[in-house]
């Protein structure tokens, strides 16, 4: 009688649900996944929606809360980091709206807080353009940047 040679079932079971188990811990942290595509495509809305994506990356990559802090009336967007080990004022810039583009918001300051699990927290807002209305939206579970036509 010859000895067995290689693994069993289980042996070979256990070793892939401990890999399965290591990747869904690391995935959530690979870079590529925090990469934003900032190619404009020429859609309405596309750099708003691009600024904010961008802030829910920065908010997940460097584990820190990040808000947006978009001020209608003066046509500016300020972002910075929050919390105990924030950097403060990350950007400040106009808001980047194409020329034929309007924001719309309930209040004249729109503010969204992204968080390091990528939750987001916010109102969702109107933007005015050449060919009609679109709703900009940001998921609360996991921040994802929704365009919604009229």
């Amino acid at each position: 009688m010859t000895p067995r040679r290689g693994f069993t079932l289980l042996e070979t079971a256990i070793v892939l649900a401990i890999t399965a188990i290591g990747a869904l811990l690391v995935l959530p942290m690979w870079p590529a996944a925090f990469t934003v595509d900032t190619r404009d495509d020429g859609s309405p809305g596309f750099a708003l929606a691009a600024a904010l994506s961008e802030a829910r990356q920065q908010a997940v990559g460097m584990q820190q809360m990040v808000r947006v802090h978009l001020d209608v009336e003066h046509q500016r967007m300020r972002v910075d980091t929050a919390g105990t080990g924030g950097r403060g004022v990350w950007r400040d810039t106009v808001l980047p709206l194409a020329p034929d583009e309007t924001l719309v918001t309930a209040d004249t300051v729109a503010l969204y807080v992204f968080r390091p699990t990528g939750a987001a927290q916010g109102r969702p807002m109107a933007l005015r353009h050449a060919s009609g209305w679109l709703d900009l939206r940001v998921d609360p579970w996991n921040g994802e940047v929704m365009r919604v036509a009229r």
